[in-house]
């Protein structure tokens, strides 16, 4: 089978982050099952492995010019497209040239409403605009035309998301859920000789690993130090390990440090920003006390850093937001309310002070994480998927 994956800003060098993981990890296990993958990108061109082609055209042409392609993609005997829930839109656009193509869109982030969106600051609000007015009710069905094509299924990683998009109008049978899983080298406890950062034998460190953008609850994690150390909580230590990559993500770790200096928590807060190899990472997190992901919303989902946590076996603390709930089993974590810092400050006291706990939460999340299947299960869904269609 000749399959197109059409997901922008591909490259291999976002492949470790979601949604693009997901097309990676798609493609190659398509092609390992013999069948021809092309991914079209507006940011690459070139090869992602031997067999797998990375073919490049502009923005535009992979969204609202999506038609100026439907000659190439008529060579293609399925068509996944990667995307949200304004990708619909666009596939529209090629619905008429190729109806007799299997379309599937995969949609990795939730159908916000404002339910999810006031959680958002102002600042954050502002660029969440889109997602504010798709989420008015005049403008809520617009995902919801896929009912009308029978070619045209919609692909989701969690049942969170799912439930998003029936209250949007989509019909259940349109909706289709894939099976979580997790690649297990994707945590290794390798020796390492990272020296750790220094501290006392009995300090709690409480470890950040991710984006530094405020949308995944960085800041809030910072008041809820504040709050903590304002009550005599001083053996407490914070790791904030930022993945800086771009402008906006060096400005947003720039405003964290200032930040911590205004709150008067600069000497219990640790920025590495750095670029850190696999081992280097898997170190900090293994000489954590506990993992905090406290995020407002979720960009996408499942959120890597999530399941690492769970891997990895350190009592977590996440939020309830999104899909997250419907990820991850309330044995396995701690939930906080998004945005309120009073409510992760709790939970972190909570773990420092019951020991039972930390353990039993780290007991579970080993034992989920290893009833997960590989990445290989991922692949033979898409592929049952796309066979059963074609057929039909």
């Amino acid at each position: 089978m000749r399959v197109a994956i059409i997901h922008p800003n591909f490259s291999p060098n976002v492949t470790h982050k979601q949604p693009w993981y997901a097309s990676y990890i798609l493609s190659r296990g398509l092609s390992q099952l013999g069948h021809s993958v092309t991914i079209f990108s507006d940011t690459y061109y070139g090869y992602v492995s031997h067999d797998i082609r990375v073919v490049k055209v502009s923005s535009s042409a992979l969204r609202f010019s999506i038609y100026s392609l439907a000659t190439v993609l008529r060579k293609f005997d399925a068509i996944l497209y990667f995307g949200n829930v304004f990708s619909s839109v666009f596939i529209r656009r090629i619905e008429k040239q190729l109806k007799d193509k299997i379309k599937l869109l995969y949609i990795s982030n939730f159908f916000y409403s404002m339910r999810e969106l006031r959680f958002l600051s102002a600042r954050e609000f502002k660029t969440h605009t889109i997602h504010f007015l798709a989420s008015l009710p005049l403008l809520r069905d617009i995902v919801s035309f896929v009912n009308n094509y029978n070619n045209l299924m919609i692909i989701v990683p969690s049942h969170g998301i799912k439930d998003s998009l029936l209250q949007a109008g989509v019909h259940t049978h349109k909706v289709l859920v894939a099976p979580l899983f997790f690649d297990r080298k994707l945590v290794s406890f390798a020796p390492c000789k990272v020296k750790p950062i220094e501290h006392c034998k009995d300090t709690f460190v409480v470890t950040y690993f991710g984006s530094p953008l405020s949308v995944r609850g960085t800041d809030t994690l910072l008041k809820a130090f504040r709050d903590l150390i304002n009550q005599r909580y001083d053996n407490l230590k914070l790791i904030l390990l930022l993945r800086v990559e771009s402008d906006t993500e060096r400005k947003e770790a720039c405003r964290l440090y200032k930040m911590a200096k205004r709150l008067g928590i600069e000497r219990n807060v640790s920025f590495i920003t750095h670029t850190l190899s696999r081992e280097e990472l898997d170190f900090y997190l293994k000489n954590s006390s506990i993992i905090a992901l406290p995020f407002k919303i979720v960009q996408s989902e499942p959120p890597l850093t999530i399941l690492e946590s769970l891997a990895i076996g350190k009592p977590l603390i996440t939020t309830t937001t999104c899909g997250l709930p419907s990820i991850v089993p309330s044995r396995c974590a701690l939930f906080s309310r998004p945005a309120q810092h009073n409510s992760l400050a709790e939970c972190i006291r909570l773990l420092t002070e019951n020991w039972s706990l930390s353990r039993k939460l780290s007991k579970n999340a080993k034992t989920f994480i290893s009833k997960l299947p590989e990445p290989t299960v991922f692949t033979l869904f898409i592929e049952d998927v796309l066979l059963r269609y074609t057929c039909e």
